[in-house]
Parts: structure tokens; C-alpha cells; sequence
């Protein structure tokens, strides 16, 4: 069921309709709310909510993308400086888990982690804003022979996402003890088994010539996934 997009971004009234969905979801938890929690918040009818924006769950997803689109922008952001998959990987996760609780409603639905219910609400969600920048890295890092063979790139995304809930549903994490999970666990299962050094770190062994070839290719396709998510803005 494809909810994001459902609302068109220039409809009058959504800014103040998310900020009250957000408002009650983090005073009541995603769970709980209903249309009338969102209506009160927004000093709005139940009626006009439903014959506006469709349902409480469009509302919702539309709040999750909302709040989740600054982590897409810091992730096209920081990948531009990595010299790997594996890099990249890192500090995008790690990034995306330290900064959530900024942001307080989506950080109180992502904790519910890989609940069905919850996965049905974030992953059309994760499907617009996420797939156009890890399609491309993953191919790219296929490309290079960092990525392990015989990985599937739609399984790949999923396994990522419901890692990335899982992450955050264990509650308060330190940079270190993340950046060691990541290395630890999530990294072995993407990386080829050659691709690791003596510090820890899971890096691809490159020469410099071909890491900067890498880069090159990765900014081109930050590129498109930047115009990528523009397009889809301009559009909403």
C-alpha cells in the first residue's frame, strides 16, 4: 500500500496538519493516535482531516517523510567525502541513529522498530527517499568488488532498514559503541571477507587511482540522486 505521495506537498494546510500530527504522536505514541487526537491538535474537524488527506496512516506517512527527508539530505551529503561502500555505510548509519531523537515524533515511531505495523507506515516511506541513493551505492560498490557477491539489492534494503530500526530501538548509544556494531555486524554481512585491516575498520583495498574513480562515480550518482529527490519535491 503506497501512502506516501497520497498527499500533494502544496495542499494548504499540511505544514500545520504535520505539525499537529507530530505533537500528538509524540505526546501519545503512533499507536494511539487517532484522527480526533490530530484534528484537536490542528484545530480542525474529523471531517475536514478525512476529506482532505484521505486517513490517519497518509497523514502519518507523510509526517514520517517529512521528518525523514533531513537524514536523506545529510546522507547525499556526507557520502560525497567516502572512499568506500563500507565508509559510506558507516557514516551514514551511524549519523542517521545519533541524530533521530532530534527529531521527536519520527524518533518515537522508528522505536517500535521492525513491529509489523510499524513496517507497514515506514517502508513506502524508506522506498521514496532511501532506494534512490542505496540502489546506486550498492551497484557502485558491486562494481568496485566491494560488495559481497550474490546479493540482491531489494533484499539488501530491507535487511538495512529493519537493521537501522532495530538500531534505533535499542535505545541510547554511544558514537563508539555504534561505530563497533556497525564493524562488527553489519558491515561482514555486506563486504566481501578481504576487505578489512588491522585497525577494525572494513575498507576496500584500492589503489588511489581506482578509489578516486570511485568517488568520481559516486558524486555523479549523488548528483542524480539529488535532482532525483528535487524532481519528486517539485512535484508534491
Amino acid at each position: 500500500m503506497k501512502v506516501v505521495g497520497a498527499i500533494p506537498r502544496s495542499d494548504e494546510g499540511l505544514d500545520k496538519v504535520l505539525s499537529a500530527a507530530a505533537r500528538a504522536v509524540a505526546r501519545l505514541g503512533v499507536y494511539k493516535v487517532a484522527m480526533d487526537d490530530i484534528a484537536a491538535e490542528a484545530e480542525m474537524s474529523r471531517a475536514t482531516l478525512y476529506r482532505r488527506f484521505g486517513s490517519r496512516d497518509a497523514i502519518i506517512a507523510a509526517l514520517i517523510s517529512e521528518q525523514a527527508r533531513p537524514f536523506v539530505e545529510d546522507a547525499i551529503r556526507l557520502s560525497a567525502g567516502a572512499e568506500s561502500f563500507a565508509e559510506q555505510m558507516e557514516i551514514n548509519t551511524v549519523q542517521a541513529v545519533l541524530n533521530i531523537n532530534q527529531y521527536e515524533a519520527l524518533a518515537a515511531i522508528f522505536a517500535h522498530g521492525n513491529d509489523p505495523q510499524n513496517l507497514r507506515l515506514i517502508r513506502p516511506v524508506y522506498r521514496e527517499l532511501v532506494l534512490v541513493i542505496l540502489i546506486p551505492s550498492l551497484e557502485a560498490a558491486r562494481e568496485s568488488g566491494e560488495l559481497r557477491d550474490g546479493l540482491d539489492n531489494e533484499e539488501v534494503a530491507e535487511w538495512l532498514m529493519r537493521e537501522f530500526l532495530l538500531l534505533v530501538s535499542e535505545g541510547d548509544w554511544t558514537e563508539h559503541r555504534l561505530r563497533r556494531r556497525v564493524r562488527q555486524f553489519l558491515l561482514p554481512v555486506l563486504l566481501k571477507d578481504n576487505l578489512d585491516n588491522d585497525l577494525g575498520v572494513i575498507t576496500a583495498k584500492q589503489p588511489a587511482e581506482q578509489r578516486l574513480d570511485n568517488m568520481e562515480k559516486r558524486l555523479s550518482e549523488i548528483q542524480q540522486a539529488v535532482a532525483l529527490i528535487s524532481h519528486s519535491l517539485l512535484n508534491k
